[in-house]
């Protein structure tokens, strides 16, 4: 497995969202943000036993991943962010001057503030006129230039309660924004984060979607890899069956090993990889040989059905191919398509399926004519690096470990992606 290294963490970065529910909304930048937070939370349902002896103990648990929450801590104020908070959205005041004569408006009480057709308006230009057409007295007003609002004050004796009034005035030639909440009925906001460690000056990217993406294809050129993912997702239980009794033996890895996949069925085939990887030294797919450890447990087949749940329900509603990268590529690259490869490390050992340099090349070369964006994952090597020099790489660094040692192996890996 692989543990990232410990390193101290003060953070930079700048966040930028987009409303999905708006029509050809694009990223703004929402300013200072002082916080980020993440929560993810686990509902379980019970039955629960009122019989004798069991009283209280649970008969059937069902435990379901609710959403991930996120949080946003920001300090700086400004219409975008404003419409954000309140579900609603922003526009622009029209900038240029405008002449209204004979605006009616109905004065339901007198001393409270009535809504005109436009604000932004100049209080100089106002003037009004009672049912009768006379004027009213300026000091028997009060004028909301900015929202547009007028009020009758209580002292006025020309206009009554549930009269009519007309009013002249003219608007300003200076812009503004209005923001409307509760426009909208839901808020769905993809978040990208650019940020950085100040620390070790190391950067990164955090992309996070409000549902989950419409498509997700699985391709992988192992066989025996690929049956795995399609028994899991559809003969989940009878998958879990073959397990039953099964011992962590080196006789009967050695009866598995030479058992043809061939002469089984796609559950059979499925069950012998998966004991033959986690039981085999250093999890390798090729010259594999029977792993052993005396610091820890041997692998223990009855814990298959819960590590194995998560799994299942992953790969609901997945497409699974089992094609060469560069076909898979080509029959999925759209604008809105995100690949990600991790393709065979260059120059290591332990790998089933022959990657020469030449797929390297004819990887770089896709990356840079794709429609859509890919994110690559590779060991860190000079060829590599000078490969892939025209597009933007970030550096990790991290421990490896083999089978059950704890003891990590420092190795550096590169993330390079084409956007």
């Amino acid at each position: 497995m692989a543990k990232q290294n410990d390193h101290g963490l003060i953070f930079e970065g700048d966040v930028k969202v987009r409303n999905l529910n708006q029509k050809g909304s694009g990223f703004i930048d929402i300013g200072n943000t002082t916080a980020l937070t993440t929560q993810t939370s686990v509902e379980t349902k019970e039955r629960v036993s009122k019989q004798k002896g069991t009283y209280g103990s649970a008969l059937d648990s069902l435990k379901t991943v609710k959403p991930t929450e996120i949080g946003l801590k920001l300090d700086t104020f400004d219409k975008d962010n404003l419409a954000l908070a309140l579900m609603g959205e922003a526009a622009v005041i029209a900038a240029t001057a405008d002449t209204v004569t004979g605006e009616t408006v109905t004065i339901g009480k007198k001393g409270m503030a009535y809504k005109l057709a436009n604000g932004n308006i100049d209080p100089a230009t106002v003037k009004v006129k009672n049912k009768s057409q006379n004027n009213v007295d300026a000091k028997h007003l009060d004028i909301n230039a900015t929202l547009g609002m007028i009020t009758i004050l209580p002292a006025a004796d020309t206009v009554n309660d549930g009269e009519n009034i007309t009013v002249d005035y003219k608007t300003r030639d200076s812009g503004g924004y209005k923001v409307s909440a509760a426009t909208l009925s839901r808020l769905d906001l993809e978040i990208y984060v650019d940020g950085r460690n100040r620390v070790t000056g190391e950067t990164g990217i955090l992309h996070m979607r409000p549902t989950p993406a419409k498509v997700e294809v699985l391709n992988d050129i192992n066989g025996q890899l690929i049956n795995l993912y399609r028994v899991v997702q559809h003969h989940f239980d009878e998958f879990v069956r073959q397990f039953e009794w099964t011992l962590t033996s080196r006789e009967t890895f050695s009866c598995l090993q030479n058992t043809p996949p061939e002469c089984m069925t796609d559950i059979q085939r499925a069950a012998r990889f998966f004991y033959l990887q986690h039981n085999a030294f250093g999890g390798k797919t090729v010259q594999q040989h029977f792993g052993t450890a005396t610091t820890s447990k041997a692998w223990d087949a009855s814990q298959i059905e819960v590590k194995l749940k998560a799994a299942k329900d992953r790969l609901k509603g997945v497409y699974i191919e089992n094609e060469s990268w560069d076909r898979c590529f080509k029959r999925y690259d759209r604008e809105h398509t995100f690949f990600y490869a991790a393709p065979p490390y260059w120059q290591t050992a332990g790998y089933d399926q022959s990657f020469g340099w030449e797929q390297y090349e004819l990887l770089a070369k896709v990356m840079a004519e794709s429609k859509g964006k890919v994110m690559l994952s590779i060991n860190d090597h000079p060829d590599i690096r000078e490969l892939f020099k025209d597009f933007r790489i970030t550096q990790l660094e991290l421990a490896y470990t083999v089978g059950r040692n704890k003891t990590g192996k420092a190795s550096g890996e590169l993330v390079v992606c084409n956007w």
